[in-house]
Parts: structure tokens; sequence; C-alpha cells
């Protein structure tokens, strides 16, 4: 049976993580969302996503929505991924004959239903009180209570840690090059693939869990890793690194100073010294040489992000950063504060920055609209360094979402004109 994962509406609460990819791409732990429903329930062949991300998925990663209204599909919510009790449920149903809607509270958290049903669900954004009032008791219902989903983007920080730690566990080998002084702490497990470099002097702290150098990454000297710490595919961690426990950092990455319980989805710089603490950093960021955010309150309290000042509940809560995003040398980050897609960050940044933005505002100048073309020149000369290029439909993804973005600049006071210092 063909399965399908698709985003419900709760995609929108990860703006702006969410503009450019769709939820089931986000990373925690080693492996995406997706990646985790294909470990359980085999490849994902189906996907629905918001209407904006319909093309780039198509033609860019060959997902898209059923075209057989008649194929059952095994449809899987990946915001419930982590709970492994709500996906044993998931699993046991799906074995069973006949059609059927797994929902926990407002969630579907997944069905088996034929591709013409899936698409009614996939109207309702996969709302589950609209998704059995569409179906009417054509389709037999299971309840769920208390099942863990993400929601927030700093729940993905959050269940970076178990979930890296989980996935790295029993890991264990040595077959790239490790240099004779390495020093190796603990029994939490070292995994070097086959083709990762890890220089000399480099401390590697295995106690609170296991380390994975994925192959083709290189270690620099004196840089000092502590697990559980997942280094994918081509990264590079610069000399007198200090990667502290629980960060995922994902392929072809350049990543220097201090790092900790971090996500960096991939293709992404953060080359210097300067802080990055409890953070999830995008796809093709760059931040500039002594970047830091702040992740804690003067006052030890929790932290409340955006507009709405939601209460994360958490005391320790960095910045989102989503893709494309650009920040100059010593850019400062008050805590939980979020940036758009494509903003460019200059001196110390107060307040949520709204995509395709060059915020100054501490420097003396008023934020000014990223233009467009300005936003994709910068991505063909940043993806030029890694002989790559963008593709027509993510050109035509990032054309969308500074459409879809214009009213949020507004909103924030962004004005039209050139930007000068």
């Amino acid at each position: 049976m063909p399965v399908a994962v698709f985003e419900d509406r709760a995609a929108e609460r990860f703006l702006p993580l969410t503009y450019t990819k769709a939820v089931f791409d986000l990373r925690v732990g080693r492996f995406t969302l997706l990646e985790r429903v294909e470990s359980l329930f085999g490849r994902v062949e189906c996907v629905f996503v918001r209407p904006h991300l319909e093309e780039f998925y198509a033609l860019d990663r060959e997902l898209c929505a059923p075209e057989d209204p008649d194929d059952e599909l095994l449809l899987v919510n990946p915001r419930y991924v982590l709970d492994e009790w709500a996906m044993a449920r998931l699993d046991e149903l799906a074995r069973s004959d006949g059609w059927f809607v797994l929902v926990n509270g407002c969630d579907v958290v997944g069905a088996r239903l034929p591709g013409e049903l899936a698409c009614e669900a996939s109207r309702t954004g996969f709302d589950a009180g609209q998704v059995l009032k569409v179906f009417n008791g054509r389709v037999p219902t299971s309840h769920l209570e208390g099942a863990r989903s993400l929601s927030r983007p700093w729940e993905l920080v959050e269940a970076n840690f178990e979930a890296l730690a989980r996935d790295l566990e029993g890991l264990e080998g040595i077959e790239g090059e490790v240099d004779e002084t390495v020093k190796v702490i603990g029994k939490g497990g070292l995994r070097v693939e086959e083709g990762a470099v890890v220089e000399p002097y480099v401390v590697l702290d295995t106690k609170g869990g296991g380390v994975h150098v994925e192959k083709g990454a290189v270690v620099k000297a004196f840089a000092y890793i502590e697990g559980p710490a997942y280094i994918g595919r081509d990264t590079v961690v610069m000399p007198c690194a200090r990667i502290r426990g629980g960060c995922s950092i994902g392929p072809v990455c350049r990543v220097g100073g201090e790092v900790e319980e971090s996500i960096i989805h991939g293709y992404s710089n953060k080359y210097h010294d300067g802080f990055l603490g409890h953070a999830y950093v995008g796809e093709w960021v760059n931040l500039g040489a002594l970047t830091t955010n702040s992740d804690l309150k003067n006052t030890y309290g929790t932290v409340r992000v955006g507009p709405e000042k939601v209460d994360t509940g958490r005391q320790k809560v960095g910045a989102f950063i989503a893709d494309l995003v650009k920040t100059s040398v010593g850019t400062l980050l008050y805590t939980g504060k979020s940036v758009g897609v494509a903003s460019h960050l200059h001196g110390l940044v107060v307040e949520d920055v709204p995509s395709f933005t060059i915020y100054a505002k501490t420097l003396g100048i008023e934020p000014v609209e990223l233009e467009l073309e300005s936003a994709l020149k910068t991505l063909d000369r940043m993806m030029a360094r890694r002989r790559l290029a963008p593709t027509n439909a993510l050109r035509r993804l990032l054309e969308r979402v500074f459409y879809m973005t214009e009213r949020e600049r507004l909103r924030a006071g962004v004005k039209k004109g050139r930007f000068s210092l």
C-alpha cells in the first residue's frame, strides 16, 4: 500500500521555517521527519502540502498528491512520528482490513483511505472534526488520548537531544581516518564513517551520548564535540570549535565557535566564533563572524515568542532562522527571535524580522525590503560555492514566498528602497 505524508493546519505554527519546506522536511535528531516515517512504514510516494509548495515538491522532489482516486493510501501525520505508541497503533490499524481514521484531539494522526477521500480530507486541512463531518460515517474512527505531537519550532529543538541519543545508540565503528592523538571520553559510542576525517587533538566526549561523523565530514584539530552529536555528510567542524551535547548538524555545513543543543538543517555556514544555542537554522544560511543568539532571559523566566507573546514554558529558547538568512559581523539576537526567509541582519536584533527584510535598526536605519532579484542573485552566488545552482522550481517558490510575506513586512513597517550603511 502506498504511503503518504501530509501537512495539516499546524504547519503555519512552524513559520518562518516552513515557508520554504514542508513540516515533514524539518530535522529532529539524525533524520528529517519524512525519513523517520519511511523508516517505519516504507518509502513515501505521495504528499499533501500547502498550495505554494506543490510545484516545488512535484518537480524537485517528485512528490505530489495521488493521481488515482481509487488507490488506497496509508496516510501519516509526520508531527506524530516521535510518539512510538501512536505510530505502533497506526501500524496495527494499517495491518488490518478496511479504511480508518486515527485521531488525537483535533488532529488526524493517520488514516487508510482511497485517494479520493484523502483529497477530501486534505481540503479540510486534515482537521479531525471537519474530516469526520465530511466523511459522515463512511469511515470508522479510532481515538488516541494524549499522543505526543510536534506543534511549535521550539519543540523540535527540545526533542532533538533525546531523539538524537536514541538515533545514535549502538552505532559504533571507525571506518574513516582518526588521528592517534584524538581523545575519546566515555562509552556512549563513536561512529566515524568511511571518508570522514578527525584531525589531531580533537576531544570526543561520549559520556552523554554517541557521536556520529558521516562520510566526507572533517573535524578539524582541537575541536571539542560532546555527545549526543551528529555531524552530517561533507560538513566541516572548524578548529577549536565547541559542539555541545544535543547538536544535529546536517550535510555540507561549516561550523565553528560554540554551538549548544541546536539544529543546523544543512548547507549553512557558522564558520567563525560566536554562540548558537537552542536554535534551529535552515538551509543556505550564513552567520557572520561573532554572530550570537541569546537563549536565556536575565530573569530566568520562561521565554515568550512572536507577536502574540506565546509562552513556551521553557527557560531556554534560542533563535529560529529560516532559509537563506545572512547576518553581518557581530550580529546579536535576543532570546526567542525568529528571522524570516532571505533576510539580512545587522547589529542588535530585539524583535522578530519578517522575510525579505534588511534589518539594521540599532545602526539607525529603518528596515528595508530586500528585493527579490537581489535575494535570488545572492542564492546563485552561495550555491555556486558548493558547485550547485537553484532550480527553476526553487526560484519560483521563493518568488511566491516573497509575495506571500508582503503583508508581514507592511505590518512590521518595512519600507521599499535602497539599503545603505
